[in-house]
């Protein structure tokens, strides 16, 4: 009887260890979820990269002897010398493709470069410095915040013009918002530190308490 007993145990005593394999496996899983975005970005990022040496063709020019708008080359009348084909003006679809992606890349990196750079001067004044700098930033903050950032940024691409360097100005233009709450955020935590204070009472000017204690502490 004891026995049977033993048995009928033996399988709920070994379920939670089930359970904590299976959990460890969904952890150990969870942990490398963040390298699929990375593996699918790495190989665009080298594309991007070397698209000198990885296009076929010359991305603003016509193809000598092609057609217009020929087809890929798993369709019909399509050629292996043009992969996905030309467009209106007998260039390369694919080239153009690998070219564009260095161009988006270029925008995305230094557009971003650009936005925090403003945020991050922005935020960190606001915070340090308080008083009607903090209302003023944080004013004019909020007035950007309330604008609808994507048909803000067409219409200064009308304004101004669609040009890649124009679009990255644009970029930093609009999206600097989302750093500068941020950046104050943190700098109004930093101010009251100890090693601030210390500087302070030091005689260190604001310039110098900014740039050697406030900045690497936020980046």
């Amino acid at each position: 009887m004891v026995d049977i007993i033993e048995q009928r145990r033996a399988p709920a005593a070994a379920a939670p260890h089930e359970f904590a394999s299976v959990g460890g496996r969904w952890i150990r899983l969870a942990g490398q979820l963040p390298l699929i975005p990375l593996a699918i970005l790495v190989p665009f990022i080298l594309i991007a990269v070397f698209a000198n040496f990885i296009a076929p063709y010359d991305p603003t020019e016509p193809i000598p002897g092609a057609k217009i708008f020929e087809p890929p080359f798993w369709m019909a009348g399509g050629s292996t010398h043009t992969i996905l084909g030309t467009d209106f003006q007998s260039r390369d679809v694919l080239s153009r493709l690998i070219f564009g992606a260095r161009v988006s890349l270029i925008v995305g990196v230094i557009g971003t470069i650009c936005a925090g750079s403003i945020g991050t001067a922005l935020g960190i004044l606001s915070g340090y410095l308080g008083g009607w700098v903090d209302q003023v930033i944080m004013r004019i903050t909020d007035a950007w915040l309330a604008l609808p950032a994507l048909v803000f940024a067409i219409f200064l691409a009308t304004v101004v013009g669609p040009s890649m360097w124009n679009i990255i100005i644009i970029l930093g233009l609009v999206y600097w918002t989302r750093y500068t709450r941020v950046i104050r955020g943190e700098v109004l935590s930093l101010r009251e530190r100890e090693f601030v204070k210390l500087a302070e009472i030091a005689g260190g000017s604001r310039t110098r308490i900014i740039l050697r204690h406030i900045l690497p502490n936020v980046m």
